[in-house]
């Protein structure tokens, strides 16, 4: 279940927590990115990444 379709409590906040983990991981992503790929897929691949947790979203 969404986290935002529910009335409990417990169940929207780790529902939130997760969000906010996600969230914070992608600078962590984008790290390693700048050392392993050639300049010129790099602003592709950030792109992709920052964009994955809003595709996902229903």
């Amino acid at each position: 279940m969404s986290p935002a379709r529910t009335s409990d409590l417990l169940t929207m906040t780790a529902g939130r927590s997760l969000q906010g983990f996600a969230t914070g991981a992608i600078p962590l992503g984008i790290g390693p990115m700048r050392d392993v790929l050639p300049r010129e897929k790099l602003g592709s691949a950030m792109a992709l990444t920052s964009s994955s947790p809003t595709a996902s979203t229903p």
